[in-house]
């Protein structure tokens, strides 16, 4: 149990009622009122297109018994599938059945709060003991009430409850992008293995050239491919022992159906065998990387490419093809499987049953596709890239969810205490504050330049406060780790950047490029009086030569162009070696010292070099379509254009409008600095 530095008080003493919705289900009608269950609660919502519908009678009567939730009450299911908690917000009035428990809160209780605090490790412990032995888990109404939930000041509640609900706005901002991302590559999927691509690269097209396509037992593809069973574009086709072999506690991998998902080797579930079992299972032929696993059963059609790993053997219900490299390659044998065609195939050898099987002389014999090999490698290369995009995706996400179960244990336990007074809060919420995530700056008051750090700032900033915000930027960079500095690794990483800062999410890959390349990325709210912009300097400034660079970046002027120039400015003095001056070296835009003016010329370059630059600046086409036109040209966003021309041609009200230079989004910032974690 984590030690809590609040006060912990039962969920009943912190509400004014719990209840739940109706004991008995109204018959469904076809016009009504929505009544909800557990199925339809989503994230953060009920979803009112899902709720059954009953009478308005039926309605009326479960409302005047309490069964309709208010806005801001929070709704908790106890039945079946325990602990979906919802801030409930909307304007729709709803009753719920029983599954679902309506708390209202105490007005010294932030319901943002106990909403996330339900879903704490702690309150979740709980319910597990509460509910253990039941066949059917259901938390009764008294054992809700009986949760212990951490209390802090509602100003902390309030303040704990915005820096949770940012970070759960993040999670689903990335569950979004990944069900697009897949949304994207079953599309993506769906062309390649039904057109094809020709030798441009194009896919075919079956309307405007239809000689060039054929019918086959695997539906209409193009006239180049062929259709031959497994046993005719294999070296080897494997089936297992048919029984799964004895577990032991470490030794060898055993693939087992629940390994083989979508495409993917799931490693986190796999069991392990003995030497001599291995040898055993094995005994007509080892798996080996570039071998294509397949089910036949539990279900069947599920396949990935095997990696590089150390010796494994097939578990039950499962085989292995070997690919005949002269005929069909690995990765597109994995797409074929997955193409509709063959898995109609599978579906209707099984009987479209989940519990089906396919006997292994169905596996020999299931069709596949055969396109040229060049055509499957440009094929298999275009579903990598797609897949490569929603694996980083995943991968953020999985960092996401580890940082909201750190932040709460940090936050709902006082571990690590919120300092925003109520009053204060509110006066942020007001004036467009920093973002939510972002905890409070706490100023150090150390009144020095640090001689090692090169700032970027307006004249007139306030030296004790550019000295507190590089402080606190000190303090972040240290704790990151990052790969081994180089300058080649610099310049890979800048080219890369140049790529991305096309597009609006390339923000969100720059601490990973830049962590690759060894430099630590930092970006941090300046408070008041800095002025500053960024920053660069070395965590190791002493050592001779220094190796642990550090980029930080403030959000002042949060405008696409200059979030990017500003980053290339910085990486500009880290490329040069710069050893900062203290004083008037280190001062302002106005009058740059020669090191500014080097990274500032690095920073066009990298951006947009000279030679491209110039002819464009000379062409007078500066209208809102010339000034896209260039820009996908170049592979840059609008906005570097934009931004470029207004400096060049000292004509920013002419190019300042949104159309030209748009602000990087809020939420945007607020997913970066999530993604860094430790500028939190």
């Amino acid at each position: 149990m984590p030690e809590f530095r609040f006060p912990l008080l039962e969920l009943n003493t912190m509400s004014l009622r719990i209840t739940d919705g109706s004991h008995f289900s109204p018959t469904p009608q076809t016009s009504g009122k929505p009544i909800a269950n557990v199925k339809d609660m989503r994230v953060g919502k009920i979803d009112i297109d899902s709720c059954t519908i009953i009478s308005i009678k039926d309605f009326n009567l479960l409302k005047r018994n309490g069964c309709s939730p208010e806005k801001g009450d929070v709704l908790f299911s106890k039945d079946g599938t325990i602990g979906k908690t919802i801030l409930y917000t909307q304007d729709e009035e709803i009753v719920t059945l029983s599954s679902i428990a309506i708390i209202k809160l105490k007005k010294e209780h932030s319901a943002n709060f106990v909403s996330q605090a339900l879903k704490f490790d702690h309150a979740t412990r709980q319910i597990d003991i509460l509910t253990s032995g039941s066949a059917l888990r259901r938390l009764v109404l008294g054992d809700l009430k009986s949760l212990k939930l951490p209390a802090p000041p509602l100003s902390e509640q309030r303040r704990i409850a915005d820096i949770l609900d940012t970070i759960d706005r993040t999670i689903e901002d990335t569950r979004r992008i990944i069900a697009k991302l897949q949304a994207a590559r079953r599309g993506l999927l769906h062309d390649l293995l039904t057109r094809g691509l020709d030798e441009r690269g194009q896919l075919r097209d079956p309307e405007k050239n239809p000689e060039l396509f054929q019918d086959t037992v695997l539906g209409r593809v193009p006239r180049a491919w062929e259709v031959k069973p497994a046993n005719h574009v294999c070296l080897a086709i494997l089936d297992c022992i048919n029984r799964t072999p004895p577990e032991t506690e470490h030794g060898y991998a055993v693939l087992k159906t629940p390994n083989i998902r979508d495409g993917r080797l799931v490693a986190s579930t796999l069991t392990f065998t003995d030497a001599k079992s291995l040898g055993k299972w094995n005994r007509r032929g080892s798996p080996k990387r570039g071998d294509v696993v397949f089910t036949r059963e539990a279900p069947a059609g599920e396949a990935c490419v095997l990696p590089d790993m150390d010796e494994v053997c097939l578990g039950q219900r499962v085989m292995l093809y070997r690919p005949n490299p002269e005929v069909m390659v690995s990765e597109f044998m994995l797409l074929s499987i997955y193409s509709q065609h063959v898995q109609d195939t599978i579906d209707k050898w099984t009987g479209g049953s989940t519990v089906g099987h396919l006997r292994v002389g169905d596996v020999r014999k299931l069709p596949f596709l055969v396109p040229p090999l060049a055509e499957q490698n440009r094929i298999s290369e275009l579903v990598g890239q797609q897949n490569l995009r929603e694996q980083k995706e995943q991968a953020q996400l999985a960092k996401l969810q580890t940082l909201k179960r750190g932040l709460m244990e940090d936050l709902l336990t006082g571990r690590v205490r919120v300092t925003v007074g109520e009053s204060e809060a509110a006066k942020r919420l007001q004036a467009e504050p920093e973002p939510p995530a972002n905890i409070p700056f706490e100023p150090h008051h150390i009144p020095t330049f640090d001689p090692a750090v090169h700032f970027r700032a307006s004249a007139g900033a306030d030296p004790a406060a550019q000295t507190d915000w590089v402080t606190q930027a000190r303090e972040i960079a240290a704790r990151q780790q990052v790969q081994a500095y180089s300058r080649e690794a610099l310049d890979r990483a800048v080219h890369d950047l140049a790529e991305l800062s096309m597009t609006l999410d390339g923000i969100l890959q720059v601490p990973d490029v830049l962590k690759a390349a060894g430099v630590r990325f930092v970006l941090l709210k300046h408070p008041k009086g800095s002025k500053t912009s960024g920053a660069a300097f070395w965590l190791d400034a002493e050592a001779k030569p220094p190796t642990q660079p550090v980029v930080a970046l403030s959000m002042r002027y949060p405008h696409i162009d200059v979030f990017w120039f500003n980053l290339f400015h910085e990486l500009g003095h880290i490329w040069h070696g710069h050893a900062a001056v203290m004083g008037k070296e280190l001062v302002t835009y106005s009058d740059p010292a020669p090191a500014e003016k080097e990274a500032h010329a690095y920073a066009r370059e990298a951006l947009i070099p000279e030679a491209v630059w110039q002819p464009y600046l000379q062409s007078g086409n500066h209208t809102v379509g010339g000034i896209h036109a260039f820009a996908r040209t170049v592979g840059r966003h609008h906005a570097t254009v934009a931004g470029r021309l207004a400096h060049d041609l000292d004509a920013f009200n002419r190019f300042n409008s949104g159309e030209h230079r748009s602000a990087v989004p809020k939420d945007l910032f607020d997913r970066l600095l999530l993604r860094l974690g430790g500028s939190l």
